[in-house]
């Protein structure tokens, strides 16, 4: 079920509270806000008694059309409200588990559904959508992998992948990239106003059961997949988890490092930023051309080993400012370049707070707000400025003063909430089973409305937010994939 939070029921003591001065980013604390919540639109799930889906990420484009891709085992219905007689909605992997690509019309209808697979593994990370409807995929995949037409190997442990389709679900194009000796995951994907497609991977190898980082690299393509530059970036312990391009081409990363990094890709110049004790993260702008613009560091402030931060996932908004969010712990500074103290406070020793930060188009940072044991796992962001975040959490769900706790029905449960272009929380809501359930994609159309891809294992789970609708949907057995529209109230 869904759980609303109010502060009309509950109000946040009086306590004395500093007055920030113009020039100073402002650190929110989630004060008295008026719920405006999204209302339910429609939920439909794909999974079967025999076999599992998941969603990792989800786009929508202009006509309302919604697409997602992830991961399924056995053989899956894409479609299972209609029947289709030559089958094209039902998709059979080559090995225990394989990748999909799927493009749904604004009314759940499926309009097709392509997989991505080898006998060993393939994984999606990420989609997006140009304007001419023109559908990308980033990932990795082991073995030998099959996009259409196209046949791939892995150099090594697993390769980097992005493959372009039509409209109409035709592969175009796939290009992948890897070594013999190390794995590579390209963890996201953009595409800019001219057709580039940008992706952002991390590179990692295995010691016994251990997974190591070894740095992240930046690629850009042309629209035919042409690699038009690529930019490596060494780091121990690092990696690349999210990017955006803006009108000019340029484009947005955000990641993790460890230690000290030289973030300009020029082999003359250098830009080091040494980090705190522990994992580190940065947004880093990088010019059309692959030069260097600015990074944006935020620094772990704690010798404490859970003392850490991490951005997953990232989005502009209208005017250029650059919108991140992710998971810390401990003490992190998000503006390490000023004497002033911005350090959002951590709700608990052994806890993961979330965090959803803004930064100015020349890389200041505008405001940060925390989310307490609600990492973000995915945002998207409005035409107004808004701020749309999703995750999942197990702890109480703390959104900050004045709000009441929620606490999720067993497992792990899903949340949502709306941020105003100021950072503070104009609402959140949450879902839920007793089993483990999971948001991993959000996205937001010109009209507001909200689209959240996740996956869930419990036996039943109502995506209504009002307290009083139900919208049930129930999985007798593994995990079914869901698509939830919800529309601006």
């Amino acid at each position: 079920m869904w759980q609303p939070f109010s502060s009309r029921t509950q109000t946040s003591p009086k306590r004395p509270r500093t007055v920030s001065k113009a020039s100073r980013p402002r650190l929110e604390s989630l004060e008295d806000r008026v719920v405006l919540s999204a209302v339910f639109d429609s939920v439909f799930d794909v999974g079967s008694d025999t076999a599992s889906a998941t969603a990792q990420s989800n786009a929508v484009d202009a006509a309302g059309n919604t697409y997602v891709i992830g991961s399924f085992s056995g053989p899956m219905d894409f479609d299972p409200n209609v029947v289709r007689p030559d089958g094209s909605d039902i998709l059979t992997p080559p090995g225990p588990w394989a990748g999909y690509i799927a493009k749904y019309a604004p009314d759940n209808t499926l309009v097709w559904a392509r997989m991505v697979g080898s006998k060993l593994s393939t994984g999606p990370g990420s989609v997006a959508v140009d304007g001419a409807g023109n559908v990308h995929v980033s990932g990795e995949f082991s073995g030998q992998a099959a996009f259409g037409s196209t046949s791939l190997t892995a150099a090594g442990p697993s390769d980097a992948f992005v493959t372009k389709l039509d409209a109409n679900g035709n592969f175009l194009w796939t290009k992948s990239w890897g070594s013999s000796t190390t794995g590579e995951h390209d963890g996201d994907i953009a595409i800019d106003a001219s057709g580039n497609v940008f992706t952002a991977g991390t590179s990692w190898y295995q010691s016994g059961n251990t997974i190591y980082y070894t740095g992240f690299e930046v690629r850009k393509y042309s629209p035919t997949g042409a690699v038009t530059w690529s930019k490596r970036f060494d780091n121990s312990g690092g990696g690349a988890s999210s990017l955006a391009t803006d009108a000019g081409g340029n484009v947005y990363v955000a990641g993790a490092f460890f230690g000290i990094l030289d973030f300009d890709p020029d082999a003359k110049k250098t830009n080091y930023v040494t980090g705190g004790p522990n994992a580190n993260a940065y947004v880093l702008k990088l010019t059309a051309a692959g030069s260097f613009g600015w990074v944006a560091p935020f620094i772990t402030r704690s010798t404490q080993v859970l003392s850490t931060v991490s951005p997953t996932d990232l989005a502009l908004d209208a005017a250029g400012n650059i919108v991140v969010g992710g998971i810390y712990n401990g003490q992190v500074d998000f503006n390490p370049s000023t004497s002033v103290d911005t350090r959002l406070p951590n709700f608990a020793t052994l806890t993961s707070d979330g965090f959803v930060a803004r930064l100015s188009p020349t890389g200041s940072l505008q405001w940060a707000t925390r989310l307490g044991c609600a990492p973000v796992a995915s945002l998207a962001v409005d035409t107004a400025g808004a701020v749309y975040a999703t995750g999942t959490f197990y702890e109480p769900f703390v959104p900050g003063f004045g709000l009441p706790t929620a606490t999720s029905l067993g497992g792990t449960d899903v949340f949502v909430t709306k941020l105003t272009k100021t950072g503070a929380v104009d609402w959140a809501v949450t879902f839920g089973g007793t089993g483990g359930d999971y948001a991993n994609g959000i996205a937001v159309d010109a009209a507001g409305n909200i689209y959240l891809a996740g996956y869930y294992s419990s036996a039943t789970v109502d995506f209504d937010p009002d307290p009083i609708g139900t919208h049930t949907l129930t999985n007798p057995r593994g995990t079914n994939m869901f698509l939830l529209k919800l529309r601006k109230s």
